[in-house]
C-alpha cells in the first residue's frame, strides 16, 4: 500500500522541536527525509545524555524515520554539495533565524537558480521580515508572543509558561504549508518559499479574544478552566494525590442529570442554580459542593457516573494513563522500535489518521552520518572512494 508521501524527497535542516516535528509527520507519511547534521553543533536533543549523542530518546522521538548525514557547512566543498542534494530533493525545510541559510549559500533564491520547482520551508520566531524578525525563538516565547500565555492561567495568578506543545503546533502548521507548497507545484510546476513565523500559530486559537480586542478594545482576563458561560466547567479533586476529574454542564439537561448522579437533587430547587446565568454567577458555591462529591471517587470512578450519567467528564490524565489507555492504543497511537544504543522504545505515530494510507514506523532515529555513503554515493552518485575522502578530511562532519 502506498503512503501520500511517497516519492517526495526532504532535504532536513531542521534542529530543536518545532522543525524536527514538521519533518516527522512529513516522515510518517512516507516522505523521505535527509536530517543535515553536524558534530561540531549537533541538534540540542542529541545532546540530552551527556554521554553519547545517540543515546537521546528525545532525538529519537522526534526523528524516526528520517536519515543523517553530516556535513561541516562552513566547508564549500560541503556547501556545493547541499546544492546537489537541493537539486535532488522537492523540500527544504529549515528552522534557523533569519539570514543563517543566506550565509550558508543556501536561501531560497540560491537554491532556486538550480532547481526552479524546489519548495523551501523557513520557519522561524516572528518570519523573515519585520522588526522583530531576528527575534529568538523558543516554545515559551511562541506562547508568549502569540498571547495565548497571557490569556493562559488562573484569574488571581501570574501569565501560563507553555513549552512544548507550542513546537508541535509549529511543526504541524509547518508540515501543513509543506502540503499547500507541494499541491501548488503539482497544478502548476513551480516551487516556492513558504515563511512560517511559529509565535504566529498560536494566535491561531485565540482568535475570539483578538477579535475582541480588535472591536472593543477588551483585553481578556485569565480564567483558568472556567468557560465564558458553563457552568460548572471546571477540574475537581478526586481520591488520591493530586488527582482530578474535569466536568462540564452544557444546558439545563445536564444539570439535571448532574444533580442526580451526585445525589444533590436538592440543588434543582435552589434558587442560586436555577438557570445557567445564574449557576455561572455561583459558580463557586456550585463548584465546592461538587468537590465534596469527587473527592471520595477516584478519576475514573467519578467519570464511570457522571458519563452514564450524560454528564460530560473524563479523569485529568498523567502521562501513565495517557500511555496505557484502551482508547488511544486501538487508535495505534504508539508504536515500538529497536534503537541499536536504546534498546526497545515506544514512539508517536502521526497524529491523524489515514483510511486509505496508514502512517508507518519504519525505523529507529538514525545515528549521526549514519547515510552519509547512501546518500552522497546511491543518491548523488559520487565514487566511493571520494565520499571516504570526504569524510576523512571532515567534510562530511
Amino acid at each position: 500500500m502506498r503512503n501520500p508521501l511517497d516519492g517526495i524527497r526532504i532535504l532536513d535542516f531542521t534542529w530543536a522541536g518545532a522543525g524536527p516535528y514538521a519533518t516527522l509527520v512529513m516522515a510518517l507519511y512516507g516522505a523521505e527525509v535527509i536530517k543535515v547534521e553536524n558534530h561540531a553543533h549537533p541538534d540540542t536533543n542529541r545532546t540530552r545524555d551527556p554521554s553519547s549523542l545517540e543515546k537521546s530518546w528525545r532525538f529519537n522521538d522526534l526523528n524516526i524515520n528520517k536519515m543523517s548525514v553530516t556535513m561541516d557547512l562552513s566547508n564549500p566543498e560541503a556547501r556545493e554539495l547541499v546544492q546537489g542534494l537541493a537539486q535532488a530533493c522537492d523540500v527544504v525545510i529549515q528552522n534557523f533565524r533569519p539570514g543563517v541559510m543566506a550565509r550558508l549559500g543556501a536561501d531560497y533564491p540560491s537554491l532556486a537558480s538550480r532547481n526552479p520547482s524546489i519548495i523551501m520551508v523557513s520557519s522561524s520566531s516572528r518570519g523573515s521580515v519585520g522588526p522583530e524578525r531576528d527575534y529568538l525563538g523558543f516554545a515559551s516565547i511562541f506562547a508568549a508572543l502569540s498571547g495565548l500565555s497571557y490569556v493562559t492561567g488562573y484569574d488571581d495568578g501570574p501569565p501560563v509558561e507553555m513549552r512544548l506543545p507550542m513546537d508541535f503546533a509549529s511543526g504541524v502548521a509547518a508540515a501543513m504549508a509543506t502540503m499547500v507548497g507541494l499541491q501548488h507545484r503539482f497544478r502548476t510546476g513551480k516551487g516556492q518559499h513558504i515563511d512560517l513565523a511559529s509565535a504566529e500559530v498560536p494566535s491561531a486559537s485565540i482568535g475570539e479574544m483578538l477579535i475582541d480586542y480588535t472591536m472593543n478594545g477588551r483585553v481578556q482576563p485569565r480564567k483558568g478552566n472556567q468557560d465564558g458561560i458553563m457552568a460548572p466547567c471546571e477540574c475537581y479533586p478526586c481520591k488520591g494525590e493530586d488527582m482530578w476529574v474535569s466536568i462540564a454542564v452544557a444546558d439545563d439537561a445536564e444539570w439535571k442529570a448532574l444533580c442526580g448522579a451526585i445525589g444533590r437533587r436538592d440543588m434543582l430547587k435552589d434558587a442560586r442554580f436555577a438557570d445557567q446565568l445564574s449557576r455561572f454567577r455561583h459558580r463557586k458555591d456550585l463548584d465546592g459542593a461538587i468537590g465534596a462529591w469527587t473527592v471520595k471517587l477516584t478519576p475514573w470512578q467519578a467519570t464511570e457516573r457522571l458519563q452514564k450519567a450524560g454528564v460530560a467528564a473524563t479523569p485529568v490524565c498523567t502521562a501513565k494513563d495517557v500511555f496505557e489507555d484502551e482508547h488511544l492504543k486501538k487508535r495505534r497511537m504508539y508504536s515500538t522500535v529497536m534503537h541499536p544504543f536504546l534498546g526497545k522504545q515506544a514512539v508517536m505515530n502521526a497524529p491523524f489518521k489515514l483510511t486509505a494510507c496508514p502512517d508507518k514506523v519504519r525505523r529507529y532515529a538514525p545515528l549521526m552520518g549514519e547515510h552519509n555513503m547512501h546518500v552522497f554515493h546511491n543518491l548523488l552518485g559520487l565514487p566511493q572512494q571520494r565520499v571516504e575522502d570526504l569524510i576523512e578530511r571532515k567534510v562530511l562532519y
